[in-house]
């Protein structure tokens, strides 16, 4: 299996999308990120890696966030040193506690009908990203977070 080989300089990125906070905005706001992204030579790990954490950020802003109001989310992604970063705004709801979950693994080596039905996205988010970062400014959601240009091996 071929090693994905790393980048020679910063790819330049640079997207700026505005959409509902609802389910379907947020698919068709995920599949104009990724064709933005498709044309900058970014590895098809990467893309994939972006594409489940980023889903994963819009997806809970959609149903925690904004579950009581309608509003629309901001996400911007461009290219600084050898890193993706991503900043997505919203006005909903602020985060209990005032700090993104903890996302620690799920206990998985249970019985099917106790496998948790949820919990799994925070520790994706975490696991994947980095430089994680969680602000509440007046009414406004600012959640950042970066994923290297560099190949990696999760766990490593």
């Amino acid at each position: 299996m071929a090693r994905p080989r790393a980048l020679e300089r910063p790819v330049p990125v640079e997207v700026s999308l505005f959409f509902e906070a609802e389910p379907e905005a947020v698919r068709r706001a995920l599949q104009r990120l990724m064709l933005e992204l498709q044309p900058h030579g970014l590895d098809d790990d990467l893309l994939s890696t972006i594409e489940l954490v980023v889903a994963e950020a819009l997806n809970n802003i959609v149903e925690h966030a904004h579950a009581s109001h309608q509003g629309a989310i901001s996400l911007r992604a461009r290219t600084v040193a050898q890193r993706v970063q991503f900043e997505l705004l919203d006005q909903g709801l602020p985060m209990p506690g005032g700090d993104p979950p903890p996302g620690q693994a799920a206990v998985v080596d249970v019985a099917v009908q106790d496998l948790p039905e949820g919990g799994f996205g925070w520790f994706l988010i975490r696991s994947l990203s980095q430089d994680l970062r969680y602000s509440r400014e007046g009414d406004t959601n600012r959640l950042c977070f970066s994923l290297s240009l560099q190949p990696h091996t999760i766990g490593a």
